[in-house]
């Protein structure tokens, strides 16, 4: 699969600034590759990677690139039980029972106060540095990362990938964010959202989340209404695929709460057979597996729900840009639009290998000057 190797091998850690960098260039290259303009929209908060324009678009797809330290893997696996007592057990021992061994020294007895400073003071640090480190500020970087969130830039680049010999038209209507600090309680969403408010109003959201492991699909939406794009993505369901429509909860938090007010989803796999989380083995070592196929089978199907939805609206016109009256002197046909609408039916994959109409004006002209200069010369 396109650009899996480097994001997995080269890119896979992306919590420092330097390894954030790294991979913005590379995914600003990419975006050139595949005939999309890009830029880095950048604040105090985040480093975004906007791809298209947000205003053209009638759908945004997002996914975050940073990358979490390292967590313990029993910890990463009971989440909930040490978020609420395993973290506050230590938390309490370190403020009660360090001072209560000092009581036991003359010396700390004499100065009561230091121990009731000494007591607020590890209360305070204490747990600021465990939420800092669960929450990405502190610790050791997670070197791999292939489900959290490898997966869902590898299902955005590879979407992009797909529309590469699109005309312009149909790029216009795809914008491609690829969100920084959504560990460090989803900065990069709320800053894209707040920065974009203005021209943001029908987009349809779509965020990729931790797809690379599982064959069932959760679509989590944010409030207590399921968003409409959720019906247009329930076409995944197919292939062994299932789509289960779910309501956010803590353990589902993305950047889709970001874009809560409008049109929105995040896309998350797991495991179908016992319906467990494949992200309970994330931020950690066990991050070290990724299912190419899933990512494939997403992404080319999304690519084709989209453009189908697209069509089917007339956002991207009558398919005027895409098939026109064929020259009298062309060998190479022309996709009606029937024909094209066809092939996005029954081969995605190569939809957009189709021949366009500047191609074809741009081979004739080239056939007729050569015949111009064969007359000349005769």
């Amino acid at each position: 699969m396109k650009y899996a190797e480097e994001l997995t091998q080269v890119y896979g850690e992306r919590m420092h600034r330097s390894k954030k960098k790294a991979f913005r260039e590379f995914a600003l290259k990419a975006a050139e590759e595949s005939g999309f303009s890009a830029k880095v929209d950048s604040n105090i908060f985040a480093k975004n990677v906007v791809i298209g324009d947000p205003e053209k678009a009638e759908y945004i797809l997002t996914a975050h690139y940073d990358t979490p330290p390292t967590l313990p893997k029993f910890f990463v696996k009971h989440m909930l039980i040490h978020s609420f007592i395993t973290l506050p057990l230590i938390i309490l021992g370190l403020t009660y029972g360090i001072p209560f061994i000092l009581t036991k020294i003359p010396f700390f007895l004499r100065h009561s106060k230091f121990l009731l400073v000494l007591q607020k003071a590890l209360t305070y640090g204490v747990s600021a540095v465990m939420l800092l480190h669960i929450f990405g500020f502190l610790g050791n970087a997670n070197k791999k990362n292939f489900n959290d969130n490898t997966s869902g830039v590898l299902t955005l680049l590879n979407i992009m990938d797909k529309l590469k010999k699109a005309p312009q038209k149909v790029k216009d209507k795809f914008c491609f964010v690829l969100t920084d600090n959504e560990e460090k309680f989803l900065l990069g969403g709320l800053s894209f959202a707040r920065k974009y408010k203005g021209v943001l109003k029908n987009q349809k959201f779509i965020n990729v989340d931790c797809v690379g492991r599982g064959k069932q699909i959760n679509a989590y939406y944010s409030g207590s209404k399921q968003s409409q794009v959720i019906d247009e993505l329930k076409a995944l369901q197919s292939d062994g695929y299932i789509v289960a429509p779910k309501r956010s909860g803590l353990m589902s938090m993305s950047d889709h709460i970001a874009f809560s007010k409008y049109n929105h989803v995040t896309l998350l796999s797991v495991n179908r057979k016992n319906h467990k989380s494949l992200y309970s083995q994330i931020h950690s070592s066990n991050d070290n597996k990724i299912n190419t196929d899933n990512v494939d089978y997403i992404s080319t199907k999304c690519a084709k729900i989209m453009l189908e939805n697209l069509i089917k609206s007339g956002k991207i016109g009558s398919g005027a840009e895409m098939a026109s009256q064929e020259p009298a002197n062309q060998t190479r046909k022309v996709p009606t639009f029937s024909e094209f609408n066809e092939a996005l039916k029954t081969n995605p994959r190569t939809v957009f290998k189709l021949p366009t109409q500047s191609a074809v004006t741009s081979n004739a002209s080239e056939q007729d000057q050569a015949g111009r200069r064969r007359r000349i010369r005769t």
